[in-house]
């Protein structure tokens, strides 16, 4: 395997790190760390964007064609949506009680699972 880039440790602070290539593409690779930031790197390791999240990040997914990357953390329950095209950061209230633990795209459709620990899973189309 060869070694396209490498990202410091210091980027993310302690701990586990988060990662997920964008998909289709392969344009981006979003990370996130115990520092509560969502970092976005280009394919050349080249800082993209820094995401500021209210908690720890939970879990983070590219949609199925890598137009938008979903994001969630252990404060809200809001979900921050990032677009590569125009580089913007949305947040949508998910409409659940407490904190999300979990995200994934559909593999196939626009949408977005997202639960807590105390709620398995709720599905909701993304505009």
């Amino acid at each position: 395997m060869k070694r396209v880039f490498e990202v410091p440790g210091s980027v993310h602070g302690g701990g586990r790190v988060r990662f997920q290539w964008q998909r289709k593409h392969g344009n981006f690779l979003a990370t996130a760390g115990s520092n509560r930031v969502v970092n976005i790197f280009d394919r050349k390791g080249a800082s993209v964007t820094a995401i500021d999240l209210p908690g720890n990040c939970t879990g983070l997914d590219w949609s199925k064609d890598g137009d938008v990357l979903a994001m969630v953390q252990d404060k809200t329950p809001d979900i921050f949506l990032w677009s590569p095209v125009d580089q913007q950061t949305t947040t949508v209230p998910s409409g659940m009680k407490g904190a999300l633990s979990y995200c994934a795209w559909s593999k196939t459709g626009f949408q977005l699972v997202v639960g807590t620990s105390v709620l398995c899973c709720a599905a909701a189309s993304v505009p």
